[in-house]
């Protein structure tokens, strides 16, 4: 059977319906950015994706966006779940490679009380990340790259990069393989970072 296309999609689309708008954004020549092997960004058309590869695009941008709303509540578990069992959250100088989800749980929580115990509670926290670029590998597979901005109760707080590697479950839901933190700088008083553990 053969499979339908954002531009099939399109192009049988009556105007004014929703969509429609595929055709408008063909005619705009709409494109989306990934990733080559060379780490350049590479354009691709928005128009001629097939719809699969689109849902895994949403996919992905909801467990990222998950990850966020589950880290700044402090629900670790919740956190953790977003990631395979044997997933790894790789934090580098700052506190290491964490694989599987107990680990993961058990080291977000040591996270939060040494804050407590500092008696240096950052007040709301806020991860604001942006410029995600997706690359789709396979229909079972993506890798992404993004920036992160971190607001604590002192403001801006710290900020970097991440590094992702998705895959599809056997449940079929998305989940992160690993994520790579890398904290590119941060304020004078951060109250969420400490020195680089040393080796």
């Amino acid at each position: 059977q053969r499979r339908t296309s954002v531009t099939d999609r399109a192009l049988r689309s009556p105007p004014g319906r929703g969509a429609g708008v595929l055709s408008a954004a063909a005619d705009a020549s709409v494109r989306s950015c990934t990733q080559n092997r060379a780490g350049r960004l590479k354009r691709r058309s928005v128009v001629g994706m097939e719809l699969s590869e689109l849902a895994s695009r949403e996919a992905v941008r909801d467990l990222v966006a998950r990850y966020t709303w589950a880290g700044d509540r402090g629900r670790s578990t919740e956190l953790s779940e977003l990631f395979s069992p044997n997933g790894v959250l790789d934090v580098g100088a700052h506190g290491g490679r964490w694989v599987g989800r107990a680990e993961i749980v058990s080291q977000l929580d040591a996270v939060a009380e040494r804050v407590a115990t500092a008696g240096t509670s950052p007040g709301p926290v806020r991860h604001h990340v942006s410029s995600l670029v997706i690359e789709v590998t396979t229909p079972t597979e993506a890798t992404a790259s993004s920036y992160f901005l971190v607001l604590t109760g002192i403001g801006v707080d710290h900020w970097g990069r991440y590094r992702d590697r998705f895959a599809v479950g056997p449940d079929g839901l998305w989940r992160f393989i690993e994520r790579s933190v890398r904290v590119d700088g941060h304020t004078t008083g951060s109250l969420m970072v400490r020195p680089p553990v040393s080796k």
